[in-house]
């Protein structure tokens, strides 16, 4: 019989007898009568979307349909961006988004259409449409392009503008001295009016208006030039003159004119010499302090004309503001001062030094017969509090020198060195230093404790020198003293802050050349630097301990100066002690070893003699 075999394509495969045809089999009764058909999976592609809008922008979502030629394909979750039923699916998609549909079988074919063009000349690929149909060859991307054309807006109506200059001079009168003028700022107010004028802010010419109305200052020899104020727009500049001086000035009011510039002109003329006085700060420091800090002050000043630049000091500066208040921070060491001059009569100041480890007193004299002084002396009666003096006012030819003095407030702390079995330890150098890295004291130990009067405040204990035959220590113990007299170190209060130093430990072995230990070798230890034998001894069957007798960071010498019998003396060794652990120094001597050789008149070696070796006592060594 015969026999007729189909495969029905299958999305994603090939066979090796062709898709749709068909296989004879001839039947045979016992026969081989199989049929093999193999299916190759065939590749995997993608298809990605696009969306763009040119001309008129717009946020609104565009829709597609999109339908594969194989019904029985079915994609969703990490496979597609787009769910893929029976072969169909639908998204939509805003201008500069995309879709992806992943794991397509190559070939397969797919028509994508935008449904809703929303008014928008359609393109796909860059040709006119709305619709592609294709298939799929490895990653294609199908772009649609939608395109308005923007209208143009109706041209603006040409805007009508002018200008505003304000310009300020000043002059001094016959005999009139600037003096505390130099570098004022004056003040000047321009309002604007008119129908083109809004409420509320609005900026005209890069500076801001508030119901009409913008202020500024302006030095001697300096203008501003404000654009952009509509035509036809009424100002007026005011100035605020300051007290004696007379004002001249043109062009204050009137109308801005387009393409023109208005200029207003302020002339103001000094006619009187100022009044005026000021004081000295000065900083002293009394017992008990350490000299070098910088001490920091508070100067509030009241009554200062405004926007006036005042100096002090060595150059130091600062532009009054509105209110004629200012609070200045000032740092004094011991024995510096600071001058206040210029000032106007009548204002008034107040000094604080600000609380620190010392307490502190202030005395105002005034070395001139004029004027008056509200406090003359004050003082706190602890550390670490602020003083103030009282408000005094600036007097016109006063000289005022308000004097701040530090006394410190100091406490009582013992030290102490000592050796490992605690007892006191004297020939070290011992250094007390401050948070700064300042030494405060150093001192060398005398064998007792050691009493030093400090203020409150953090401190380290060193050793930069040890005694003689004891290693240095190394680091620091801090300790703190509380503004109680208390002293706390390491956590814990203490009565007294020590070092303790431990002997230097140096061990030397005497071997063999096989390392094993040698005695009766007879050696010295000479220092370099002195060439002076320093220790002597007889070399046993354990090390040399040289314990307390050896300074640490010091280069010496070991010498063998006689060898035991039968070894040659060895090469001196050099160590240097170390300042912790134990020093191990080690020396090797070699046998002594002699060749002996019989020869006859010709000078050939001569076997079968029999010789003695004797010492000098003629006894027989060998």
């Amino acid at each position: 019989a015969t026999y007729y075999i189909y495969e029905s394509a299958l999305a994603g495969f090939t066979s090796d007898h062709g898709v749709n045809n068909y296989i004879t089999l001839n039947y045979e009764p016992g026969g081989d009568n199989s049929v093999v058909i193999t299916n190759t999976k065939t590749e995997k592609g993608s298809l990605t979307i696009k969306k763009r809008v040119s001309g008129v922008p717009t946020t609104a979502s565009f829709s597609y349909t999109i339908v594969f030629d194989d019904t029985t394909l079915n994609l969703y979750g990490e496979d597609s961006d787009v769910m893929i039923v029976a072969g169909e699916g639908s998204f939509t998609l805003r201008d500069g988004e995309s879709v992806t549909i992943s794991n397509l079988p190559a070939g397969v074919g797919y028509t994508v259409t935008e449904t809703d063009t929303k008014g928008y000349a359609a393109s796909v690929n860059g040709t006119v449409g709305s619709k592609l149909t294709s298939d799929i060859t490895a990653t294609p991307v199908v772009t649609f392009v939608n395109h308005k054309d923007q209208e143009e807006p109706p041209p603006e109506p040409e805007a009508e503008f002018g200008s505003l200059k304000v310009t300020k001079r000043v002059e001094l009168a016959d005999g009139v001295e600037l003096g505390k003028d130099e570098g004022r700022r004056y003040s000047f107010t321009v309002t604007l009016t008119g129908d083109d004028i809004p409420a509320g802010a609005v900026n005209l010419g890069g500076r801001v208006f508030r119901d009409g109305k913008t202020s500024f200052t302006l030095g001697d020899g300096e203008s501003v030039t404000l654009t952009g104020i509509p035509a036809g727009t009424h100002y007026t500049v005011t100035e605020t003159t300051p007290e004696g001086f007379e004002v001249t000035k043109s062009g204050d009011v009137g109308t801005i004119v387009k393409d023109e510039t208005a200029e207003a002109s302020f002339t103001n003329t000094k006619t009187v010499n100022d009044k005026s006085g000021g004081f000295t700060l000065a900083k002293e420091l009394g017992s008990g302090t350490t000299g070098d800090e910088a001490f920091t002050f508070y100067v509030e000043l009241n009554g200062l004309e405004p926007n006036v630049t005042y100096t002090y000091g060595d150059g130091n500066s600062f532009t009054a503001p509105a209110t004629g208040k200012v609070q200045l921070t000032v740092g004094l060491k011991g024995g510096e001062s600071v001058t206040f001059s210029k000032l106007p009569i009548g204002s008034t100041y107040r000094i604080t030094e600000a609380g620190n480890v010392y307490k502190a007193s202030y005395a105002v004299v005034n070395a001139a017969e004029t004027g008056s002084v509200v406090s003359e002396s004050g003082a706190n009666s602890a550390n670490m509090t602020d003083l103030a003096t009282g408000l005094e006012i600036v007097d016109e030819d006063e000289e005022i020198t308000v004097t701040f003095t530090n006394t410190g407030v100091t406490y009582s702390v013992r030290f102490a060195k000592l050796d490992e079995t605690g007892e006191f330890l004297e020939g070290a150098t011992l250094r007390i230093t401050d948070t700064l890295g300042r030494t405060v004291h150093e001192w060398e130990t005398d064998g007792d404790v050691k009493v030093f009067e400090l203020p409150a405040g953090t401190f380290y204990l060193s050793e930069t020198a040890a005694p003689a035959g004891y290693c240095v220590y190394e680091g620091q113990i801090a300790f703190t003293v509380s503004t109680n007299g208390t002293i706390t170190s390491g956590g814990r209060s203490v009565y007294l802050i020590s070092i303790t130093d431990i002997e230097t430990d140096v061990s030397i072995l005497k071997v063999d050349e096989n390392g094993a230990s040698l005695s009766g070798a007879q050696l010295i230890v000479i220092d370099k630097e002195e060439d002076v034998t320093v220790y002597t001894f007889t070399s046993g069957t354990r090390a040399e301990r040289i314990t307390g007798k050896l300074e640490t960071g010091k280069t010496y010498v070991l010498h063998e100066v006689k060898a035991p019998d039968g070894y040659n003396l060895a090469e001196d060794v050099e160590f240097t002690v170390l300042n912790e652990g134990t020093t191990e120094v080690e020396m090797a001597d070699t046998k002594t070893a002699v060749t002996i050789l019989k020869l006859d008149e010709n000078g050939n070696a001569l076997a079968g003699a029999k010789l003695q070796v004797l010492d000098g006592t003629e006894v027989v060594l060998e």
